[in-house]
């Protein structure tokens, strides 16, 4: 017969998750520690500020509070790039979608650097910025985002893209022109979408 009585290490992961929130708060966990700002700090870089980038820097913050975080991001603030189906449709505008890097910035010490990553040297351990600094890392994640070779498709380009015929992925001037097309559509136009191959 199974014991009914609990014992002090049954918790649900919902109460171990509550601790967890609680102490975070309590103990300032969500932030970085004065190891983290230390010159021998292990050093993590994320190249890319988008969803996997920003992502990974909060969790590994969480994680680790001795670590020392740096983003590499050529934008001041992210356009969610899902979010763009809602403009697209009228339901939201693009500054409902754009966020700011403030968050990861002051509550989970987070370092940014305004900048492009060129090229990596993984023997050495370092990323090439565009205006040619280094930045040395320990552990390093890379997470730029698509990049979009228009002339892949047969006649198809760049100037179409950002013309009459917008590929509209990237939250982008395309993504206005594409709205002002669905919302002058006719009653009963016809919108055609068309699957790319696989792997795609």
């Amino acid at each position: 017969m199974k014991n009914s009585k609990a014992r002090p290490y049954d918790l649900s992961r919902r109460d171990v998750l509550k601790f967890l929130g609680g102490a975070a708060l309590t103990t300032g966990l969500l932030s970085a520690s004065k190891k983290a700002f230390a010159k021998n700090a292990q050093h993590l870089v994320i190249v890319g500020g988008g969803i996997g980038g920003s992502a990974a820097a909060k969790y590994m913050r969480l994680l680790n509070p001795d670590v020392k975080i740096t983003i590499i991001e050529p934008d001041d603030v992210y356009m969610f790039c899902p979010g763009s189906n809602e403009v697209i449709v009228g339901w939201a505008g693009i500054e409902e979608i754009t966020v700011s890097y403030t968050t990861l910035k002051n509550r989970y010490a987070i370092n940014f650097v305004k900048d492009r990553a060129t090229a990596i040297d993984y023997d050495k351990k370092r990323v090439r910025l565009a205006n040619g600094d280094p930045i040395a890392y320990d552990k390093l994640i890379v997470s730029p985002g698509p990049k979009f070779v228009y002339e892949a498709i047969e006649g198809y380009n760049k100037d179409l893209a950002y013309g009459d015929f917008p590929a509209a992925w990237h939250v982008s001037p395309q993504t206005i022109t594409l709205r002002r097309q669905v919302m002058n559509l006719k009653p009963g136009g016809t919108v055609i979408i068309s699957s790319p191959e696989y792997p795609y």
